[in-house]
């Protein structure tokens, strides 16, 4: 073993990868490990010609090789295991391969996904109906992946239902959120939408049996609605406590009020220009993607919040914003308040407020720069912390901006194959400036280029307005003109279903079509009838079977018929509306099937 190595006291068998590998951890792993000598690790890189252009007592950075490509990166002080520590452990230093050009085939391209949900008690005491999940002592992981001897309820036999997949598709990685009562389910990738679909659903079968067992419901909406945030319901684990409760980026009393539960997808990338290019093109039409996927429309045990009462009179959030949006702020009848909470959180919530810099080199400088002044604790997020993400560590693009589908399986699938489609298709346009001028000449009410500032607070206001009307609001174009946003929505539907027989990609199947479609439209009031419970209540299980709006819908008309029709005090009404939440998503799992996944991906063409 090198000398050098020694004096740092890291335990390897092999440098130099081994540094990087020789404890297994995320960037959200804070916990505790010897420290590293600085002058071993600065001795033990220059002899393998690495370097590091940061002081790593003072600020993070890339871990660059001879050829200037970054195979690393140091966390900055601020984000290591002791807050401001000028010394580096293990965990503080982390490999990154650079990422390589790869074929644009479309059956080849992988998609991933990242689903936020937290669990409530089917029978609430005190008023609390949250369930905390992992401070209860809730062994998932032991549970899920049968790797804990000790667990006194054994693992669930679901292998004889899903035979056919993989056993990394077997298997269901998950993760601490900001609340105590939030996990986030991680989708293994992969270029087969059939036995991803496979593994999405058997994740939720898995988990809502487990939650069964416990008295507990899943509930997958984006809103910790029955009472504002406290201190006490952040997460213990110590990243998530300095990223919410300790971080200038996003102070306190800010971060309190952030709904920011999500679905989240990925995409491979194809390369890193393609890759800058098409995240900038998605900010032009990512208000479209969250009108389908509503799922958020209480805050505060309010079933018609006004997010300019909560977030900018009550807390003071505002007063730096922009008027237009404080002005739409100002209504009662927001569907989703998610996006409210996103733009007002913190300065870097939401849509990239500055679009990506398209040269590689000028955003690996950006992400530098960051990673310098501590303002992001991983090179992942260079747009910011809570925005959409091009993913150094996965290769992919991330889009974080829509809300649960209320896990709703058959239209999440048919969001991830839809959202796959249209980053891998905004990458073949954006690779050269033919393409995007071919994209902006066909599409002119979508896409226009290059996007700057001005473009995106414009379309922050479209977010806005989509939140509050769904599909039924009316957006200005890029062009400048006035649309229905459901107009916009077929247009961008189009677009992505275009087949490009020379790349593999023959448009998306029938089925997931009329799954967006469906999901784009309005429920009538004779929709909400025919799925009346046995109190003659609108029930979300209509959203489930009948697949037409969005949760919020449901949600909605559920609360609205409680308060005004029952006379229910608004908050017993938001707690009743997640318990009927509840009962209908676990409901909808039971009757879910794998010929159902199989189904949604079988058909290009209409039968």
């Amino acid at each position: 073993m090198n000398e050098q190595i020694q004096q740092a006291n890291i335990q390897l068998e092999q440098p130099p990868i081994d540094l990087f590998a020789s404890v297994e951890h995320a960037h959200k792993d804070m916990g505790a490990e010897q420290y590293i000598s600085f002058d071993a690790f600065q001795q033990w890189l220059n002899s393998r010609g690495f370097e590091v252009k940061a002081n790593p007592k003072t600020a993070g950075g890339f871990i660059y090789d001879t050829n200037t490509q970054y195979v690393g990166y140091i966390r900055p002080p601020f984000w290591r295991t002791n807050k401001g520590d000028p010394n580096l452990m293990p965990s503080d230093i982390q490999e990154i391969e650079p990422i390589r050009e790869r074929s644009n085939n479309y059956q080849k391209v992988k998609s991933g996904f990242e689903l936020e949900i937290f669990g409530i008690k089917q029978e609430k005491k005190d008023g609390e109906i949250m369930a905390s999940l992992f401070e209860n002592g809730l062994d998932l992981e032991g549970r899920i992946n049968n790797n804990n001897a000790d667990n006194e309820i054994p693992i669930i036999d679901f292998d004889s239902k899903f035979r056919a997949l993989p056993s990394n598709l077997r298997e269901i990685r998950f993760g601490r959120e900001m609340a105590k009562y939030t996990i986030e389910i991680n989708g293994h990738p992969t270029s087969n939408p059939i036995k991803g679909g496979l593994s999405f659903l058997r994740n939720q079968q898995v988990l809502a049996e487990i939650f069964d067992d416990h008295g507990w419901f899943l509930c997958p909406i984006s809103a910790f609605s029955h009472r504002p945030f406290r201190a006490s319901d952040i997460s213990n684990d110590s990243y998530l406590q300095r990223i919410v409760l300790n971080n200038e980026m996003w102070p306190r009393e800010k971060s309190l009020h952030y709904v920011g539960n999500s679905a989240q997808f990925h995409c491979e990338i194809l390369n890193e220009k393609a890759g800058l290019t098409a995240l900038n093109l998605y900010q032009l039409v990512y208000p479209l993607t969250v009108g389908i996927s509503l799922a958020s429309p209480f805050m505060h045990g309010k079933t018609n919040p006004n997010l300019k009462t909560i977030l900018v009179d009550q807390a003071q959030l505002g007063k730096d914003k922009d008027p237009n949006i404080i002005k739409t702020l100002d209504n009662e009848g927001f569907l989703s308040v998610r996006e409210g909470t996103r733009f007002l959180a913190g300065i870097d919530s939401g849509i990239l407020h500055e679009p990506f810099p398209e040269n590689p080199d000028d955003y690996i400088e950006l992400v530098e720069q960051k990673l310098n002044s501590g303002d992001i604790p991983h090179p992942d997020r260079g747009g910011g912390q809570q925005a959409d993400r091009f993913k150094f560590s996965l290769h992919t693009l991330e889009v974080s901006n829509m809300d649960t589908f209320a896990g709703n399986t058959l239209k999440f699938l048919s969001a991830q194959e839809f959202s796959k489609a249209l980053m891998w298709k905004l990458q073949v346009y954006g690779s050269n400036q033919r393409g995007i001028a071919s994209l902006c000449d066909r599409f002119p009410s979508l896409f226009k280029y290059p996007v700057d500032k001005t473009l995106l607070d414009h379309v922050r206001r479209n977010a806005l307005e989509v939140t509050k009307d769904g599909l039924d609001a009316k957006l200005v174009g890029v062009d400048g003109n006035l649309y229905e946003a459901q107009e916009l929505f077929y247009e961008l539907l189009d677009f992505v279903n275009e087949p490009i027989p020379e790349l593999q990609y023959y448009g998306l199947p029938f089925n997931v079509i009329r799954e967006l479609i469906k999901s784009s439209e309005i429920p009538s009031q004779d929709d909400f009838i025919r799925y009346l419970d046995e109190e003659g209540l609108p029930s979300v299980y209509g959203y489930y079977d009948s697949g037409i709006g969005t949760a919020a819908h449901w949600l909605k008309a559920r609360a609205n018929t409680l308060v005004k029709e029952f006379n229910m005090p608004e908050g017993d009404a938001v707690e009743n509306c997640l318990i009927d939440l509840g009962k209908s998503y676990h409901r909808h799992l039971k009757q879910i099937y794998g010929k159902d996944i199989e189904r949604l991906f079988s058909s290009y063409k209409e039968p």
